[in-house]
């Protein structure tokens, strides 16, 4: 019987795309990286009506994929520059721009038609949740789960009047920072609201908690530290404890995972220590695996290449 044949959407650097690589070939499967980031400056691909190739490889003869990263599948700029970067990209910017949609459309393309024929983790309509946070949080509400009250927007007022007499943190709308947010912050800020809006958030005093579903199970559950700045499931963790959740809980985080078609997930929790309940912060649709199988010893790279083997 021939090798089950994974592909892995990600750049080769990337330690979540190596561990899983490494798991996969140890079960007997065969790997390989897919690194739409080198699409098209240094890697061809063509489409066609039978056949979806990339670097040689016919990937419609793969048996499974599981997307990482996908580069550029959300078409924004780098945050920043230098002042010596920009004047070296400033000639190059209106190419970029001209090209940027027929470089997206020729990639979403690519991963959606692999995700109508293959088994792919997660799903392109799952994936993309990643940068809608306020999206996530009225489909969880509209499901039945408990979710923290939140304004987001640029209306000054309807903002102050959210902070006033409650504790909050400011969330990013797809990648950075979570901290803790007042009145003073707003005010230091509210020139800016002309430039771009603000996600508030309730905050929850309690313990912050990972969870990552698989298929039908909950396969990890781990407490973290709750800081006042940078408090990210991925990043910088001082300590993380596995932990047992009630099964009604468990049950419920792999329904949220399932509510957005996400076949693997990290759910993020927080628990509240006044009330004693879980309130659900996010659904995470290509979560950072590694350290918690180097911290804890969880193996999730191992179960998601079995999954993914066996399902493919």
């Amino acid at each position: 019987m021939a090798r089950k044949r994974i592909g892995i959407f990600g750049p080769h650097t990337d330690a979540d795309v190596q561990e899983l690589k490494a798991k996969i070939e140890d079960r007997g499967g065969e790997a390989r990286v897919i690194d739409l980031g080198l699409f098209p400056s240094v890697v061809k691909a063509s489409i066609t009506i039978d056949r979806v190739i990339f670097d040689g490889m016919n990937l419609l003869d793969f048996d499974g994929f599981y997307l990482r990263r996908v580069a550029g599948m959300w078409p924004l700029p780098r945050r920043e520059f230098t002042r010596e970067e920009w004047a070296n990209f400033y000639e190059k910017f209106n190419d970029y721009m001209a090209n940027i949609r027929a470089i997206l459309s020729f990639k979403h393309s690519l991963v959606r038609i692999l995700c109508e024929r293959k088994l792919v983790i997660n799903p392109y309509n799952s994936w993309g949740y990643h940068h809608l946070k306020l999206h996530q949080f009225w489909i969880l509400k509209e499901n039945g789960f408990k979710v923290p009250g939140f304004k987001a927007g640029n209306n000054y007022f309807n903002l102050k009047s959210f902070l006033e007499g409650k504790e909050a943190v400011q969330k990013p709308f797809i990648k950075g920072q979570v901290q803790r947010a007042n009145l003073a912050g707003l005010e230091a800020t509210r020139d800016n609201l002309r430039k771009k809006p603000i996600i508030y958030q309730e905050f929850i005093r309690g313990r912050s908690v990972r969870a990552f579903v698989l298929g039908d199970e909950l396969i990890l559950a781990c407490e973290l530290p709750h800081k006042e700045k940078g408090v990210d499931a991925s990043e910088h963790i001082e300590y993380m404890k596995k932990i047992d959740l009630p099964p009604e809980m468990e049950d419920e985080i792999v329904r949220a995972a399932k509510t957005f078609g996400m076949i693997f997930s990290g759910v993020d929790l927080q628990w509240d220590q006044s009330s004693g309940e879980y309130y659900f912060l996010e659904c995470n649709s290509a979560p950072f695996f590694r350290p918690y199988d180097t911290q804890v010893g969880a193996d999730i790279g191992g179960k998601l290449a079995q999954f993914l083997l066996e399902r493919s």
